[in-house]
């Protein structure tokens, strides 16, 4: 049986040992600042990779191609190459394309052989424009935990935004639409390693659309040269 007095140490100890415990614990960071100094790292010179998946749904880019998934490098703003798996109606395609200053790639989606093109970065697809962006425009940020993404342990936040600013994903987005956002930014240097963005960026998306970008490699010499033509 407890002693009365034991009780009541314990009661007027209890508060000081919850406020012992909170000291121990790190606090959070703020979610919005953090969001706002992985933007400036995107938009400072530098090269990634990137890895972009899709589910429940296409996006349109050049050629009328639908892309389902695309994963590629980006050297500096204007020197970049990409892989593509998209459609067109019915056919599955493999699509690849190199941007460089003044010149733009493309392969023949039928006969896999290198063409010139005038597209340029920004009609493909340009995390290093688009992503700051989107990142900024969030509301209602919050850190909700902690994960290790590639090897890096990050910041998971989570956050709402308008469908409007969606230009990253889906170049044709409208406004108006409720979509969730997610990003993992890192601990120690505060780069975005990845974003989720679940939920439509027009009318004509399925509701249930889901878009994934991974980013890695940070810092690594792309030699991105013009192709071969044949």
């Amino acid at each position: 049986m407890t002693h009365p007095r034991t009780f009541a140490l314990v009661l007027l100890l209890a508060p000081a040992l919850l406020v012992a415990c909170s000291i121990g614990q790190p606090k959070a960071p703020d979610a919005k600042a953090l969001l706002g100094a992985a933007a400036a790292k995107v938009e400072q010179p530098g090269s990634f990779h990137f890895d972009l998946t899709q589910q429940n749904g296409t996006t349109p880019i050049t050629g009328g191609i639908a892309m389902v998934s695309a994963s590629g490098d980006i050297a500096t703003k204007d020197r970049m190459r990409m892989n593509v798996k998209g459609k067109a109606g019915t056919l599955n395609l493999d699509v690849s394309f190199v941007v460089l200053p003044g010149a733009a790639y493309m392969t023949n989606p039928l006969t896999g052989k290198w063409d010139r093109t005038t597209v340029d970065v920004s009609a493909l697809f340009d995390p290093s424009t688009g992503l700051p962006a989107l990142m900024r425009a969030v509301t209602e940020p919050r850190v909700a935990g902690t994960e290790t993404v590639g090897g890096t342990q990050t910041y998971r936040i989570e956050a709402k935004i308008d469908s409007g600013q969606m230009a990253l994903f889906a170049p044709g987005a409208e406004a108006g639409h409720a979509v969730t956002a997610r990003a993992w930014i890192g601990v120690a240097d505060q780069r975005v390693y990845r974003i989720e963005v679940a939920g439509p960026a027009s009318a004509s998306e399925a509701p249930n659309m889901q878009r994934r970008l991974e980013l890695s490699r940070f810092g690594e010499d792309f030699r991105i040269e013009a192709p071969a033509l044949q």
